[in-house]
């Protein structure tokens, strides 16, 4: 038997920027110059993509100060 191989799918593990591209992103305009950097920080990559770390490490650091910040919910 052969062995069977997992799929990748490339709609549940893309860049959720996909849809909806900022105008830096790089499959918003697709070169032979971006080609490369689009089907890897597009695809499973993208949160290490540095168009993607710019637009949303901020918030992810205000979310996670918000959430460090808050008061312990007592306990019952």
């Amino acid at each position: 038997m052969g062995k069977k191989t997992e799929k990748t799918n490339f709609k549940n593990n893309a860049c959720p920027c996909v849809s909806n591209p900022f105008d830096e992103c790089y499959c918003a305009n697709i070169t032979s110059l971006t080609a490369m950097r689009a089907i890897h920080y597009c695809g499973n990559h993208y949160l290490h993509c540095p168009i993607y770390e710019e637009h949303f490490k901020s918030r992810d650091e205000e979310i996670n100060n918000d959430f460090n910040s808050k008061e312990s919910i007592p306990s019952t």
